[in-house]
């Protein structure tokens, strides 16, 4: 058989068989979707911790220091390369006798580095001395949301330094702060930076009761967070008795947080691909009998084509040729239609707490492979399934 005689059995198993045709594109489509869908989550996922860090490049470390420990000696330890210095005062909620919240602020962040993530409104203004923002963890604990005033009288020094005996009511001043804004910053514990306030803050009431602290990245990454645990040692021995209120300073590293992360993380895209792969397995063995079906009910252009001498090849390119063009089309749209779609999922556990872009997000790569992929799958379905319905034909 020539090839204008294939060509005519295609166009004629086209024009009989579309409906099927139709159903089988549907099938590889639906199957498709859930595949692709679960794995563009899934990247979204086990990707969102690392794009919060490239926006944020968050601290390493941060160290609470207390006298006779300095934010200066720190900022110029070996392996240091960026430091923000930070004064953490603490207030009373006015109309609370228990609710104590820190207020942390600083003179200007530096231009590239330790850069918060906005989740809803704005950062507070440098000339602003009312202006803060709520870590997004804090936020959700304590209930406040943007837009909402927070009233608190802040300690003296003397009230800080006497949390352990009691100091009565506090006796700084009174402020009202603005909540304008709901942040996140990797690496920085809330209890640690639970308010953000602005330069203008940190130059009216630094002399607030509270601690200095110091954000800080280093030469090696997190995996230098040991050694710089180390130097700290080494440069603010423990002294006094083992019962003063504080001791020189306390280390926070992001690489806890790291393990916290991906530990969760892994648990969430393993799930995620495991849901891919049953779709996939489920979805194959569905569309292997449906094209074998579609190729069996072909038999008469099959006969027709064998009385014209055509090779086997020739009859399952044929049956196969129809499938891919039309059910490969559609079922290809639908599964980069699922794709896009799962655009619209955010991370899924933990990994939800760090995506740096909320809302819709496609991954073209995954769209147009999910996509490329179905519509192939299809079409090679079709072949087999030809394939085993001819070598069981007399």
């Amino acid at each position: 058989a020539g090839d204008r005689d294939v060509g005519d059995a295609r166009s004629d198993r086209l024009r009989r068989q579309w409906a099927t045709l139709v159903a089988l594109g549907v099938l590889a489509g639906l199957t498709g979707a859930a595949a692709t869908g679960a794995a563009a989550v899934a990247r979204r996922t086990s990707t969102a911790y690392a794009r919060m860090v490239a926006v944020t490049r968050p601290p390493d470390a941060v160290v609470a220091l207390f006298p006779p420990a300095t934010t200066a000696r720190v900022a110029h330890l070996p392996g240091v390369v960026a430091v923000w210095p930070v004064r953490g005062v603490v207030g009373r909620v006015v109309g609370s006798p228990v609710r104590y919240f820190t207020v942390a602020s600083g003179p200007s962040r530096p231009r590239r580095d330790f850069l918060p993530a906005v989740v809803a409104g704005r950062m507070p203004r440098d000339p602003s001395v009312r202006d803060v923002a709520l870590d997004a963890d804090f936020a959700t604990g304590s209930g406040y949301r943007v837009g909402d005033t927070i009233t608190m009288q802040l300690l003296t020094q003397h009230d800080f330094e006497s949390f352990g005996p009691g100091f009565g009511r506090p006796h700084g001043p009174v402020v009202s702060l603005h909540a304008v804004g709901i942040f996140r910053l990797p690496g920085v514990p809330a209890q640690q930076l639970p308010i953000l306030a602005s330069p203008a803050f940190f130059a009216r009431y630094r002399s607030s009761g509270g601690a200095d602290g110091v954000e800080v990245r280093l030469r090696a990454g997190v995996a230098g967070a040991a050694r710089f645990e180390r130097q700290l040692v080494a440069a603010f021995p423990t002294r006094g008795p083992p019962s003063a209120p504080f001791q020189p300073f306390m280390l926070f590293s992001r690489a806890d947080e790291i393990r916290a992360v991906g530990s969760a993380t892994a648990v969430a895209v393993r799930a995620l691909v495991a849901l891919a792969a049953v779709a996939s397995v489920v979805g194959l063995v569905a569309l292997l009998q449906a094209a074998s079906r579609y190729a069996g009910a072909g038999g008469a252009d099959d006969r027709t084509l064998g009385a014209l001498g055509a090779t086997r090849s020739q009859r399952v390119v044929a049956a196969a040729w129809p499938a891919f063009a039309v059910g490969g089309t559609l079922g290809g749209a639908l599964a980069a239609l699922g794709a896009v779609a799962a655009g619209l999922i955010e991370p899924i556990g933990s990994a939800s707490s760090f995506e740096p872009h909320s809302g819709f997000a496609p991954n073209v790569a995954v769209v147009v492979l999910g996509a490329t992929a179905t519509a192939a799958l299809c079409g090679l379905c079709a072949a087999i399934g030809s394939w085993y319905v001819l070598a069981r034909r007399p």
